[in-house]
C-alpha cells in the first residue's frame, strides 16, 4: 500500500497575494518533482492550495526535510468518507489501539464545504475514541490525533516533521559562492539557497588540482541533497599567478587582505559574465585577522556586486554544528585547509590609502589572465571520472636535494636551514637552479611550483610542507 505524505508549505510561500503565492507554490511542487526524479522515486504528486500530497511506496521522509519551501510534513492515513459519522468510525478502527489507556487529544482542520465545523469533527472523533483511552487531555496529551479534512477526504497523523522552511530554489536570483569547501562556505551557500537563490560555485585553487576533488565532492553533496530546482556550475580558478604577484610586490603585512581583495575582483568579473547578482562568502566577523571589519571594508572597496555574508555573526563551533546538520561536515573534514600566505603579523586595520597605493604595483592583467584558464566541471558527472580528470602533473619532492635553492614562503613562522624568503627570490638569478618551494602544508607551494614550471623553471614543492621538512631534518 502506498504511503501518503501531507506537505505543508512555509509562511514565506503562503503569506502572499494569491497570484504570487500560486507561483511560489508551483516552484515547491516542481522542486519536489525534481527531488523525486533525482532519487529515482515513483510517486503521485497532488498540489492543492498551501498543501502538497505525495503517494509513494518508495519515498523516505528524510528527502522532504531537504526541500526548501517545505515547512513540515506528516505521513498520514488517508480516508474517504460519506459523512462525519462514517469518518469517525473509520478513524476509530485504526486508532483505538493507539490511544488505549493513554491521555489523548484530537485536533482538526478543515477545508471545503461540510455540514460540520472543525470543532464538531474533533468532538465527535474524540467521543468515538474516548472509551478506549485513559482520558481526553487537551493540555498534556500522550497521543495527538491530527485530522486534516479536505472535501471528502481526511488525512490523519500523529506527528509533524519539520522541513527547512525558506523559499523554493528558483524564487531568487543567481548568486556566486566563493567556495573553499571547508566548514564555512558550504553553510553560507546553504543559507542563501534557503532564500530561493540559485547558487553557482567558484573555487580558488592555490595548489594542485588533486586538492580540488574533495571540494568538488562537497559541492556535489549540496547539489544532490539540497539544491533541488537548480544545477550549479562548479568553477575552478587556478590562482597561483595572483599569489605570486602578491608575494613579490606587496608588503607582507597586507598579503592576506590583498589576496581576499583579488579573489573578490576575480569573482566579480566571473559573476558579471554569468549574470550573477551577488557574491556569497563564509566569512565571519573577526574569525581571522583578515576578516576584521576594517580589512573586509578595504578588501571589498568599490566591488560593484553585493557581498553576502550570512555567517557574519556566527562563531566556529556554531558553524560546525550547522555543517553537521546540513550533512557537509564529514566531507569538509577531507578538504585540505589552504596554506595561509601571510608570513608574519597581519595588520588588523589596513590603511586604505597606503593599501591601494601598494595595489597599483600588481600587474593589472593578472586577474584577466587567470580567468582565461577558468575550468568548469559538471556536478552530474561520475565522481571517479572527475577525480581522474583532476589528476594533475604535480611537481613535488619528498626530500630536499643538496644543490636546491629552498624558498621558504613563511620564514617568520618556520625556520628552514639554507632557505631564502620569497622576497629574496630573484627570478633571473635562479632561472637555471633547482628550486624547492616550502609552505606550511605543501598546498600553496604546489601552485607556485606549477606556475614557475610553466614559465620554464625547474621548480618543485616539498610534499607535506614544513611538517615534512621537520621529519626530514628530524627536528
Amino acid at each position: 500500500m502506498s504511503k501518503v505524505f501531507l506537505i505543508r508549505l512555509s509562511g514565506d510561500v503562503t503569506y502572499r497575494r494569491a497570484s504570487s503565492r500560486f507561483y511560489f507554490e508551483k516552484l515547491v511542487y516542481n522542486n519536489i518533482k525534481v527531488a523525486l526524479a533525482k532519487q529515482h522515486i515513483d510517486a503521485e504528486i497532488i498540489q492543492e492550495p498551501a498543501r502538497i500530497f505525495i503517494r509513494s511506496e518508495q519515498l523516505n521522509s528524510s528527502l522532504l526535510s531537504h526541500i526548501f519551501g517545505v515547512s513540515s510534513f506528516s505521513e498520514c492515513e488517508e480516508f474517504e468518507f460519506q459523512d462525519l459519522h462514517d469518518l469517525s468510525s473509520k478513524i476509530e478502527e485504526v486508532y483505538k489501539e493507539k490511544v488505549k489507556a493513554k491521555k489523548f487529544a484530537v485536533k482538526c482542520r478543515r477545508s471545503g464545504k461540510h455540514d460540520f465545523t472543525s470543532m464538531d469533527a474533533a468532538r465527535i472523533i474524540g467521543a468515538k475514541l474516548r472509551p478506549y483511552a485513559l482520558k481526553v487531555d487537551l493540555e498534556n496529551p500522550e497521543v495527538i490525533i491530527n485530522v486534516e479534512i479536505r472535501d471528502n477526504k481526511a488525512y490523519v497523523f500523529e506527528n509533524s516533521i519539520p522541513g527547512p522552511g525558506g523559499l523554493p530554489i528558483g524564487a531568487g536570483d543567481k548568486i556566486l559562492s566563493l567556495f573553499s569547501g571547508g566548514f564555512d562556505s558550504p553553510v553560507a551557500s546553504w543559507y542563501v539557497a534557503k532564500r530561493g537563490s540559485k547558487i553557482d560555485f567558484l573555487h580558488f585553487a592555490f595548489g594542485g588540482m588533486s586538492e580540488v576533488y574533495p571540494v568538488f565532492m562537497v559541492a556535489k553533496y549540496l547539489y544532490n541533497n539540497w539544491f533541488y530546482g537548480y544545477k550549479p556550475k562548479f568553477q575552478v580558478l587556478r590562482f597561483s599567478p595572483v599569489i605570486k604577484e602578491i608575494l613579490s610586490k606587496l608588503p607582507s603585512i597586507v598579503w592576506q587582505v590583498a589576496l581576499r581583495r583579488m579573489m573578490y575582483l576575480a569573482a566579480e568579473k566571473i559573476a558579471n559574465e554569468n549574470k550573477d547578482e551577488a557574491l556569497v562568502t563564509g566569512e565571519s566577523l573577526s574569525q581571522a585577522t583578515s576578516q576584521t571589519l576594517r580589512n573586509l571594508r578595504v578588501a571589498e572597496y568599490n566591488v560593484s556586486l553585493p557581498i553576502l555574508r550570512p555567517l557574519i555573526g556566527f562563531d566556529k563551533s556554531e558553524i560546525i554544528g550547522l555543517a553537521k546538520k546540513i550533512g557537509t561536515y564529514e566531507l569538509s573534514l577531507g578538504v585540505e585547509e589552504l596554506c595561509g600566505i601571510a608570513i608574519g603579523p597581519l595588520t588588523a586595520k589596513a590603511d586604505i590609502k597606503k593599501f591601494f597605493e601598494d595595489m597599483q604595483k600588481l600587474d593589472p592583467k593578472v586577474i584577466d589572465n587567470v580567468i582565461d584558464t577558468l575550468q568548469v566541471f559538471d556536478l552530474d558527472e561520475d565522481s571517479d571520472k572527475v577525480k581522474e580528470m583532476m589528476k594533475d602533473e604535480e611537481f613535488v619532492l619528498d626530500y630536499i636535494p643538496t644543490d636546491a635553492v629552498i624558498v621558504n614562503l613563511m620564514p617568520d613562522k618556520f625556520k628552514i636551514d639554507r632557505a631564502i624568503s620569497f622576497a629574496e627570490f630573484d627570478e633571473d638569478k635562479y632561472r637555471n637552479s633547482l628550486i624547492i618551494f616550502v609552505c606550511e602544508k605543501g598546498l600553496t607551494s604546489k601552485g607556485l611550483a606549477k606556475h614557475y614550471r610553466d614559465a620554464g623553471f625547474k621548480a618543485y614543492s616539498l610534499e607535506g610542507g614544513f611538517e615534512s621538512y621537520k621529519k626530514i631534518q628530524k627536528i
